[in-house]
């Protein structure tokens, strides 16, 4: 397989002619003051909320917080990104259920540690290159465990064995994982009389975790025929998308059974096409990154036929334009359809609508202009 060189800025700019070129447009101002909030409440997050929802779990998590920082500063910047989106993403899937107002906050939380753990096992999985001390501390079984019984804390083994600056990280990642499932748990406990809910939501997480590590494994060189190709976008989009999912079903356990019915069906269906969404405007984001390091994402994927040497020597160019362009086109009927989607849902107040809609739109902005 050959290298190509792409340019990073020419390649932004192509990215944004065909979004613009399809009526994408976001005043500045709006994206700005838009941002400035969830910059205000990502930070608000990182240094109250979770600092003191960890605390009621453990005496030490100042201690472990506070070497994250000092250890791994842009990564702690980053996640107070994470926990703005999560938090966000899960306050808004929570009202198109129609969910209860003095339970939203709660909710959003969840959504807020969850989005955390996975940009943390993202960061420990692919930019540190640290797959095997990870999975020695949060291998399947771990997590299988831990849905069975998630009101048991095993902290004294895990900070035994991880005791240098990749182990803090997993310490922190570990302490978010089994806070997010206790509180799920007892969210669960106190609102859901549905054991199903509960069954369908560890699946997710299962789910979720085993394609992470099954796509970290693989590489462009790898995919070498159809068949395995689909499968792959198939766990791609597992791995990328299914998360709205897991927020949905956070929600999803607080609904009353009359209420859940009538929309159960609606919602989802617009969570999967919000997931889909951020999953291509992320792979997109990090098209030429992950081309350079050969990771299979929806982009490269396209961009693979044109890598062998073969298609190469029947003339056949590759134009960085043209796969842009089809990844930009499936992007935006997604858009499209989201709307759609969203005015299917009965009883749905048009405010949410408005506010789902612009949370995708300045969301995608911010990652497509990074």
């Amino acid at each position: 397989m050959k290298h190509i060189y792409i340019n990073e800025s020419l390649t932004q700019k192509s990215i944004w002619l065909e979004m613009l070129s399809r009526g994408f447009y976001i005043p500045r101002q709006s994206y700005i003051t838009y941002m400035e909030t969830q910059e205000d409440l990502g930070w608000k997050l990182v240094n109250e909320h979770i600092p003191r929802m960890f605390r009621t779990y453990l005496d030490a998590a100042n201690n472990i917080l506070n070497e994250v920082e000092r250890n791994s500063p842009l990564l702690w910047q980053r996640l107070s990104g994470s926990a703005a989106f999560g938090y966000t993403q899960g306050k808004l899937i929570h009202r198109l259920w129609g969910g209860a107002k003095e339970i939203e906050d709660q909710v959003a939380l969840k959504s807020c540690i969850f989005n955390l753990g996975i940009s943390l096992f993202d960061f420990i999985l692919d930019e540190l290159d640290s797959e095997r001390k990870l999975l020695k501390t949060l291998d399947v079984e771990f997590i299988v465990r831990a849905l069975d019984n998630p009101e048991k804390l095993e902290f004294k083994s895990i900070k035994k064995n991880n005791n240098d600056s990749i182990g803090n990280l997993i310490i922190f990642l570990f302490l978010l994982v089994n806070i997010f499932f206790k509180e799920c748990w007892r969210l669960h406990c106190a609102y859901s009389t549905n054991k199903e809910t509960w069954e369908q939501f560890g699946k997710l997480i299962v789910d979720l975790y085993e394609s992470e590590i099954n796509c970290a494994k693989v590489k462009l060189h790898d995919v070498y025929n159809h068949q395995v190709e689909t499968n792959l976008l198939s766990q791609l989009q597992c791995k990328s998308a299914r998360s709205s999912q897991v927020i949905s079903t956070i929600s999803k356990m607080t609904i009353p059974d009359k209420l859940f019915l009538t929309k159960k069906k609606y919602v989802e269906i617009a969570c999967d096409t919000l997931g889909d969404i951020f999953w291509i405007v992320d792979d997109l984001a990090d098209f030429v990154k992950d081309l350079n390091r050969s990771i299979p994402s929806f982009v490269t994927l396209k961009v693979k036929p044109f890598l062998i040497q073969e298609r190469e020597e029947k003339g056949e160019s590759f134009e960085v334009s043209t796969i842009l362009a089809l990844s930009v086109e499936a992007l935006y009927h997604l858009m499209s359809k989201l709307d759609r989607d969203l005015n299917c849902i009965p009883l749905l107040d048009k405010t949410v609508h408005h506010d789902v809609v612009e949370f995708m739109e300045m969301y995608t902005y911010a990652w497509l202009s990074e």
